[in-house]
């Protein structure tokens, strides 16, 4: 019985570290969000020297937190359980955090801002709905 207890507790506090995680990458992602959008504006006045700068940056910080993202969601997928009721909200978010990242990288390399921007927003945005969905 005691066992039990101990275990659940650590389960507990397992998913508390997880949550705070899953925001210290949503900060990042979002940062980088930001980041793409206001290289697309800089591209827009002109700035293309800048904005391709910006762009490689934001597509840096977008996917390394979106990483941390996918990681905390896969983390919080396997405590919860495959066949949990929380289990295809946190799918979800898994994987749209996962495209989130991947367009962030992807407009960082090519160096084309506005769509990457906007996708990344929108998928990450889709993420965090689906991950607050599974709490």
């Amino acid at each position: 019985m005691a066992l039990g207890a101990l275990f659940s507790a650590q389960l507990a506090a397992g998913a508390h570290a997880t949550r705070w995680l899953y925001l210290l990458g949503g900060v990042a992602t979002a940062s980088g969000c930001w980041l793409a959008i206001a290289a697309g504006r800089a591209e827009r006045r002109g700035e293309l020297g800048a904005a391709r700068r910006e762009v490689r940056l934001a597509g840096f910080v977008t996917a390394s937190g979106a990483g941390i993202q996918a990681l905390s969601s896969l983390a919080s997928l396997f405590a919860a359980g495959l066949a949990s009721p929380a289990g295809l909200p946190l799918g979800t978010s898994l994987v749209t955090i996962a495209a989130a990242g991947f367009a962030g990288l992807l407009g960082g390399l090519s160096g084309k801002p506005r769509p990457a921007g906007y996708v990344s927003s929108a998928l990450a945005a889709v993420s965090a709905l689906a991950w607050l969905a599974a709490l």
